[in-house]
């Protein structure tokens, strides 16, 4: 297996998706926007990849609905749960479960960029151990690595602040590793303003109706 991008998505249950969202938007329209968003992920996805689906909970029937709901939109090589713990300890087990599946890069993403087309893809750096794509709000939209070593990005991350990207990159000096980070930044949607600027994209491309 050469390239291989893990998706992180989560059952898509009122009061477990996008409550920043909910809270302006009400619960119901924001599992709409997160299904819409991250089914245009598995569509953006290029078809020479391997894709697996890392889901929440981990259990046989969140499989089960996930497979129902994402399983016809493209080929998913593997269904795979998420490890207990916070979000640094689940992605570190994904891209080891995936580097000891013989990948030689592992790419993780999650569900709610609608702009990591194919030619994002075509030009992560394959010369470094981590490379990012910055998210603009201080995160990344993904995150490339290419050994066990470079799971050291995921120690010690303040998640879900501005200061993820910076801690990635200073978790990165402290273990010794080469990385790279994209020159442009892209934008996840969190907010009910950047899923109105979302919802128009995904209008313009036929999506949503």
């Amino acid at each position: 297996m050469e390239s291989l991008v893990i998706v992180f998505a989560k059952v898509p249950e009122a009061g477990r998706v996008k409550t920043r969202l909910a809270a302006t938007i009400g619960e119901y329209a924001a599992v709409v926007a997160y299904r819409k968003l991250a089914e245009e992920t598995l569509r953006l996805l290029p078809k020479s990849v391997d894709v697996w689906v890392s889901y929440a909970p981990g259990t046989s029937e969140a499989e089960e609905v996930m497979r129902a709901w994402l399983g016809g939109l493209r080929p998913i090589n593997r269904w795979l749960p998420q490890v207990d713990g916070g979000l640094g300890e689940r992605l570190e087990g994904a891209c080891r479960a995936g580097l000891d599946a013989g990948a030689s890069q592992v790419t993780v993403i999650g569900t709610d960029c609608i702009g990591l087309d194919a030619a994002v893809f075509e030009e992560i750096d394959a010369e470094v151990d981590v490379c990012f794509v910055p998210a603009k709000d201080g995160g990344y939209v993904s995150v490339t690595i290419r050994n066990e070593r470079s799971t050291a990005v995921f120690h010690e991350i303040r998640w879900s602040t501005e200061h993820v990207i910076s801690d990635s990159l200073a978790a990165a000096k402290r273990a010794g590793l080469s990385v790279s980070v994209a020159p442009y930044s892209l934008e996840d949607v969190d907010t009910e303003a950047e899923w109105l600027t979302a919802e128009k994209i995904l209008i313009k491309r036929g999506r949503i109706y």
